[in-house]
C-alpha cells in the first residue's frame, strides 16, 4: 500500500491514535500552552520578524493590499529565513532567491485569497471541508519559495501568515509527529493538510475561549507570550506544548 493511500484511508489504529491525541491536546490545553511558555520557545529573529510580518499584514484592510505590499513580502522572507527555512551551507533547506519567493508567494496567497480575514473558530461545519481542500490544493501545488522537494513546511508556513487566525503552520518536529508519529509527511502535502486541519478545527472549537483570551493578552506582550499572535498560532504553541511535555515525561 502506498503511503497516499494510507492517508486517504487511514488504518482504524491510525484514526484512533489522532483522535486519542487530539482530545488530549484538547484537554490539557491550558496546561500545554503553559508550558509551551516556559519553554521560552524560539526567541530573537524568529519572535521578533515574525510578529513584524503579522503587524504589516494587519495594517491592510483587504487581501488585494497585502498583495501589492513588497515590505510585507521582505518581512516575510525573513521570518521564514528565521524560522530555518534557509540554512548556509549544502542542503535544500534553502529559500528562493527574494524576486522568485515573493512572486511565488503572491500566487499561493491569491489562491487562498478567499478565506482572507476568516478564523478557524468561526468557520461552519460545512466550510472545513471547502477550506481543507482548497487550502491544501494551493499549499501542495505552489512552488516557487523553496528548493526543498517537500513543500508542506514552507507553504503552510507561509499561508499562516497570511490567514494567521485559520492555517496553522506545519513542521515536522512538533505537527506530523503530534498527528503521525513520524517527521515525513506520509503522503503529499495537500492529503496531509486535509487530514489534520479538521482537526485543528475540532481543537478549536473546544477551546475557543482560552485561544481568544490568549490573543488578546499577546497585544502588548513580550517574550514567549508573544507567540500568541493569532488563534491559529495559539493552537500551534499549545501543539508544540504537548509534545514537548510528553518528550519531557517520557525522559524522566
Amino acid at each position: 500500500m502506498s503511503g497516499e493511500a494510507l492517508l486517504v484511508k487511514p488504518r482504524g489504529e491510525t484514526r484512533e491514535h489522532i483522535a486519542q491525541r487530539v482530545a488530549d491536546l484538547a484537554a490539557r490545553f491550558s496546561e500545554c500552552l503553559a508550558q509551551f511558555q516556559r519553554g521560552e520557545a524560539f526567541p530573537g529573529p524568529s519572535l521578533y520578524f515574525h510578529l513584524r510580518t503579522i503587524s504589516r499584514l494587519q495594517s491592510h484592510r483587504d487581501a488585494n493590499g497585502v498583495l501589492e505590499d513588497e515590505q510585507y513580502f521582505e518581512y516575510l522572507y525573513a521570518t521564514l529565513t528565521s524560522w530555518g527555512l534557509h540554512r548556509m551551507g549544502p542542503g535544500n533547506a534553502k529559500l528562493m532567491d527574494f524576486s522568485v519567493f515573493m512572486e511565488s508567494a503572491r500566487e499561493l496567497f491569491k489562491r487562498v485569497s478567499g478565506f482572507f480575514g476568516r478564523s478557524i473558530l468561526s468557520l461552519d461545519d460545512h466550510e472545513v471541508g471547502e477550506a481543507a481542500a482548497v487550502i491544501g490544493d494551493a499549499i501542495g501545488r505552489q512552488t516557487g519559495l523553496t528548493k526543498a522537494e517537500s513543500v508542506l513546511v514552507a507553504n503552510s508556513k507561509a499561508v499562516h501568515h497570511f490567514l494567521p487566525d485559520l492555517v496553522p503552520p506545519i513542521d515536522r518536529a512538533h505537527t506530523l509527529m503530534f498527528f503521525f508519529q513520524r517527521k515525513n509527511p506520509p503522503g503529499s502535502a495537500k492529503e496531509t493538510f486535509e487530514i489534520v486541519f479538521p482537526h485543528f478545527v475540532k481543537i478549536g472549537k473546544s477551546t475557543s475561549r482560552l485561544i481568544r483570551e490568549a490573543v488578546a493578552k499577546c497585544a502588548s506582550a513580550q517574550g514567549p507570550t508573544g507567540w500568541n499572535s493569532g488563534h491559529a498560532k495559539v493552537m500551534d504553541n499549545a501543539l508544540i506544548g504537548w509534545v514537548r511535555l510528553h518528550r519531557s515525561q517520557r525522559e524522566q
